[in-house]
């Protein structure tokens, strides 16, 4: 999202024609006069349309025929644009900071900060620590006014740009343009006391699970909450089984990738896997809905993703009971896919069968069924016999 140029002549004239509509200089729905316009702007009509074009382009004006160039409701404006944020601002400057503007922008960065914040917090690299490090630095360091509020920006850009989310990293302008008008204000008043201190610095420290129930002005991970997909670390062996501790850090294996396979015509596998290679299978299906449970892995798997493989029971819990509406078929078969491959996990990786971890063995043979086809009872008897052969119990 790149601002408009300011240049030329061309420019001087969609700054005063769109400062003139957002003042109500132009109301909303006033037709223009293009040729007053001209001559009061000394501009040829070629440069006065392109300029509308601009205007046009952000929803404030558009044309018709046999109306001509008129003025759009505000409800039509772009009001997140950049360019026409800045004009707002522009027009604050010149009558005094709008109140309401100020508190829309505010009520913005409420919503999409912590949200940043969070997923900053999950997906940082290194370079981005040393982005919000260096800006924090500058921000900690004397300068004039305008050294303040662009070392201000640059920490907010580089938490932005640390959440790694294409949509949220095109919020900048939006956050900016609030954050350098609240700069202004606050930077060009009488300081009284020591004045804004820059937050704290970031932590270099392992990537945090879900927070826990009964955490203070906290809820627990939930179901489509984003997680980082994390690549293959160095690690060392624990001792026991294959999970291992990474090197230098103090958190376990983590979930690498969730995959589904669907095989016609009705069967739906799950495959999870591990950064260390470790991989468990489960079966997330119910009959004629095969691609329905599928679609829920694959938003369950936004949570997986990052996670302790081992922590199977408080997976289940999120999973389960993190959201609004509970159990169902497709949820509850979702959620039983992924808590099989899970236990297959931990079962690979202590070495052991899975039944050994619930509690032992319940039985020591499983009888099976298998389904035969054939229009005619010779066809049916060949069938079975292939299935079972001649010494098998009845069959119906």
């Amino acid at each position: 999202m790149t601002p408009y140029a300011r240049r030329g002549v061309h420019g001087q004239t969609v700054e005063t024609l769109a400062r003139r509509v957002l003042s109500g200089e132009i109301p909303e729905g006033a037709t223009l006069d293009m040729a007053a316009l001209q001559s009061e702007l000394d501009v040829s009509l070629t440069a006065l349309r392109e300029s509308l074009k601009v205007l046009a382009a952000k929803g404030m004006v558009d044309a018709r025929q046999k109306r001509g160039t008129f003025v759009r409701p505000r409800s039509d404006w772009n009001l997140l644009d950049a360019d026409v944020l800045r004009w707002q601002f522009s027009e604050s400057d010149r009558t005094g900071a709008d109140p309401a503007l100020l508190r829309n922008l505010g009520e913005v960065r409420g919503i999409i900060e912590p949200a940043a914040v969070r997923l900053a917090a999950a997906r940082r690299t290194d370079a981005d620590l040393e982005a919000l490090e260096a800006a924090l630095t500058a921000m900690g360091q004397e300068g004039g006014a305008s050294d303040a509020v662009e070392a201000d920006l640059a920490f907010h850009r580089a938490l932005l740009a640390a959440t790694h989310n294409e949509l949220l990293e095109r919020m900048e302008m939006v956050i900016e343009s609030g954050l350098a008008q609240r700069d202004r204000l606050v930077h060009s008043a009488p300081q009284r006391g020591p004045g804004p201190q820059p937050p704290s610095r970031p932590r270099r420290r392992a990537r945090p699970g879900p927070r826990r129930r009964g955490t203070r002005h906290a809820r627990p991970a939930r179901p489509g909450d984003a997680r980082p997909r994390q690549t293959q670390r160095p690690v060392h062996a624990r001792g026991h089984g294959r999970l291992h501790r990474r090197e230098g850090r103090p958190g376990t294996v983590k979930i690498a990738r969730v995959e589904t396979f669907l095989v016609p015509p009705r069967w739906l596998f799950c495959r999870i896997e591990t950064d260390d290679g470790v991989v468990g299978w489960g079966e997330p299906v119910v009959e004629g809905r095969a691609e329905v449970v599928r679609s829920a892995v694959e938003v369950l798997a936004e949570y997986l993703v990052g996670q302790d493989p081992l922590r199977i029971q408080d997976h289940w819990q999120v999973l389960s009971k993190g959201g609004f509406y509970r159990g169902g078929p497709i949820l509850s078969s979702a959620v039983a896919g992924i808590d099989q491959a899970l236990w297959d996990i931990a079962g690979r990786a202590l070495g052991v069968p899975v039944h050994t971890l619930l509690g032992g063995p319940v039985r020591d043979t499983v009888r099976v069924y298998a389904w035969v086809g054939g229009d005619e009872p010779a066809r049916l008897k060949e069938e079975v016999t292939a299935q079972v052969g001649p010494a098998s119990p009845p069959s119906r």
